[in-house]
């Protein structure tokens, strides 16, 4: 065998590693392993070394150096907040206390989900995304935000509309096909509905004492 045929080899192995290397990166982490503790806190160990740990203070996971990247806090009055931190920034482990002055959040989000009855009866469940916090912004500092997310239900239709666009599902009334509409056409039918005005309604006078 060539000296050439030896650097043609080592070449395509080179190749095959970084071709595995790339695939490895694109793999989202999965479930490896889940613990129960006796104070009743859940621990779920990913196949990245990372855990996800949640407990009465909310959800927290950690990436493969053990170092807090995200807390999600729990619901309150349908409000629940998630907090970002860049371990680049913050570098702080897991027994570091998270509200110590050094952690600060790198990206807010802010989860609304509030349920409505109108004087017919008619259920309707809002859940929306907006960036901030609501804890230390305050309810008309997030409400002022554009929402990253928006999903309405209510009588066997279903609106979505978020990063990876439109969608409104419901059913045929006299069939009772499922019918689903997306980009445009889901755009028309939304705006003809109403649908910001309609949420921005209904979540501003859901907490706006709160926000006052």
């Amino acid at each position: 065998m060539s000296d050439e045929d030896d650097l043609n080899d080592l070449m395509q192995l080179a190749e095959m590693v970084d071709m595995v290397d790339e695939l490895e990166a694109e793999t989202e982490p999965f479930e490896i392993e889940r613990e129960m503790l006796e104070d009743g806190t859940r621990i779920v160990y990913m196949s990245n070394g990372g855990r996800i740990v949640t407990n009465a203070g909310g959800k927290y996971i950690y990436d493969g150096d053990d170092i807090l990247v995200e807390h999600q806090t729990p619901s309150f009055m349908g409000l629940s907040v998630t907090r970002q931190y860049d371990p680049n920034e913050v570098g702080f482990g897991p027994d570091d206390d998270i509200d110590n002055e050094d952690a600060v959040a790198t990206a807010s989000t802010t989860k609304i989900r509030m349920r409505t009855v109108d004087d017919k009866g008619l259920k309707t469940t809002i859940t929306q995304v907006r960036e901030g916090d609501v804890e230390r912004d305050g309810v008309d500092a997030v409400m002022s935000n554009k929402p990253l997310m928006t999903k309405v239900q209510a009588a066997g239709i279903s609106i979505y509309q978020g990063p990876d666009g439109k969608k409104l599902t419901f059913a045929n009334p006299y069939t009772g096909k499922k019918i689903t509409m997306t980009g445009k056409e889901a755009d028309k039918a939304i705006k003809a509905g109403g649908l910001d005005k309609f949420v921005a309604n209904k979540i501003s006078a859901q907490f706006k004492p709160m926000g006052s």
